[in-house]
């Protein structure tokens, strides 16, 4: 069978969209520990920035950028020997991957662990 449900022949107007956008995007923001949230104006225009891999770099700690841009047979070794912590490593991962959705905006489900993290923090 068919689908036979239909839609209307125009889109939403920009006011019935634009505040639901906007409610979304903020509400995903706060989601981001204030110290991990992006200055205004940092970011690059599109076209000037074709990596954005080492762009969250300049925003994480030294320990932070040794711990994530490991491999994850040398993370796990470092791990049982005590050279880092669970929760550092999480930290860390949770840190970049909050840099990441700000820069180019992915991640929006991996939002959750990050407010799972900050609360496990509290």
């Amino acid at each position: 069978m068919f689908f036979t449900e239909t839609y209307p022949s125009t889109p939403p107007s920009e006011p019935e969209w634009k505040p639901i956008a906007e409610a979304k995007r903020a509400s995903l923001a706060e989601l981001i520990p204030p110290a991990w949230r992006l200055p205004d104006g940092v970011l690059p225009p599109a076209d000037a920035l074709r990596d954005v891999t080492a762009f969250p770099n300049q925003f994480l700690s030294p320990r932070e950028v040794e711990i994530t841009e490991r491999d994850a047979t040398t993370l796990l070794g470092l791990l049982a020997k005590g050279e880092y912590t669970a929760v550092e490593v999480t930290n860390a991962f949770c840190h970049r991957a909050a840099i990441a959705h700000q820069t180019v905006f992915p991640f929006h489900p991996f939002l959750d662990t990050v407010a799972h993290h900050s609360f496990i923090r509290r």
